[in-house]
């Protein structure tokens, strides 16, 4: 390796207080072949740390605090970073104190510029079988397409790749699978592949993630910078043609409590992981939620939508035991003659097609459940009955 910079210090309650978002520059000469950054801390659950960086012209990737090593080069690049030309000027990484002690939290970044390769990714697995598609009432050139909006990948906190990912939503009877990792878009160049190998529609999306509240993204938009306010979310996917959605309103300390002013195209109304996750659906009788939050979203007249969705391809196990695997729960979106999802007219209604009524949340586990979502007030827009020979999705505006 060619050049260390070492930086340490301690974090302190006053520092996340002044500004949640640090950042350590560092230099990169003309002719860098590549850049290997560490970040070590002790972690526990009062102390977390979430890494990302930043070139002198644009934004390179987000992990989070999945991982403590990143590569980055000219041709290759860590899941969740850009890979590409390295240009010479300060560098930054970006960290999220997402969580400091009382005492402070010390740490240690240590940045390598040299030759440097990311850890190569499994080959993808075979394309597996479809089932046999369920039979359900629709309209003349229309189709009930079932998918799920949010999920993740080994490009954030997810722990498939996304050839993996795709492959299993394919073999559980998907049709769609939106990606939406988050605070990143370094998925989006591997989606054509993927969705070509498993032989399923693959969305681009992220999930715009802060310590205040997280949002799907949905579309192929560009990056989202999660530093901005709300509002401005709402101008960057709007003018992208995208969609912006709340995620999981209500699931305790990851629950909404981001202010903003305009209109939230489409909120998450169930988010079929289990606890605490699924109180989301709770928004859908909470006087509190409705009190505080409806009227930011659209009225009646403007019928947009409220959702569910899985946020899969997360490992069971200590840290997330409730973790499902793909098709669990899942969306049933219509779609008109081209079959466009995720898109303005395609599962968003009223604008430029009328393909979908709202998004149809549909309860994976036995027994007569159903998810209802509301926009503008108490009137249902959709909901579905559940599974067997004889469930029927209905639509109310």
């Amino acid at each position: 390796r060619d050049t260390t910079v070492i930086r340490r210090g301690s974090w302190s309650p006053e520092d996340r207080r002044r500004s949640i978002y640090q950042y350590v520059p560092f230099q990169v000469p003309p002719g860098a072949r590549g850049i290997v950054v560490e970040l070590a801390y002790e972690r526990r659950a009062d102390s977390i740390l979430d890494l990302g960086l930043v070139d002198p012209l644009r934004f390179r990737g987000w992990s989070g605090s999945e991982r403590r090593r990143i590569v980055v080069n000219d041709h290759a690049a860590t899941p969740g970073y850009l890979p590409g030309p390295l240009p010479a000027g300060e560098w930054q990484v970006l960290l999220s104190l997402h969580a400091v002690p009382a005492d402070g939290l010390p740490f240690e970044v240590v940045v390598e510029l040299g030759a440097a390769e990311p850890e190569a990714l499994p080959e993808p697995p075979p394309r597996p079988e479809r089932p046999p598609r369920r039979a359900l009432p629709a309209g003349a050139g229309r189709q009930w397409l079932a998918g799920d909006f949010h999920t993740h990948t080994v490009h954030s906190d997810g722990k498939f790749t996304i050839p993996q990912l795709a492959c299993m939503a394919r073999e559980r009877g998907l049709d769609f699978l939106a990606i939406t990792d988050h605070n990143t878009v370094s998925h989006h160049a591997h989606l054509g592949a993927a969705a070509r190998h498993a032989g399923i529609r693959l969305l681009p999306g992220q999930e715009v993630t802060t310590d205040e509240g997280h949002a799907n993204a949905l579309g192929a938009i560009g990056w989202v910078d999660f530093r901005q306010t709300t509002d401005e979310w709402l101008l960057a996917v709007g003018a992208g043609g995208g969609i912006l959605s709340v995620n999981h309103p209500l699931a305790g300390v990851c629950r909404w409590r981001r202010p903003f002013e305009g209109r939230m195209p489409a909120v998450e109304a169930w988010h079929d992981v289990g606890p605490p996750f699924n109180r989301a659906a709770g928004l859908v009788a909470g006087p509190r939620w409705r009190a505080d939050r409806w009227e930011r979203f659209p009225p009646p007249r403007r019928r947009r939508a409220a959702g569910r969705a899985d946020d899969l391809g997360r490992s069971a196990g200590r840290r997330h035991p409730w973790r499902r695997p793909p098709g669990q729960g899942r969306h049933l979106g219509g779609a008109g003659r081209s079959a466009r999802v995720a898109r303005r007219g395609g599962c968003h209604r009223g604008r430029r097609r009328r393909g979908v009524a709202g998004w149809a949340g549909w309860h994976g586990g036995p027994g007569p459940k159903r998810a209802t979502a509301h926009s503008g007030g108490p009137r249902p827009l959709a909901f579905a009955r559940p599974n067997g020979p004889h469930a029927r999705p209905c639509v109310r505006a």
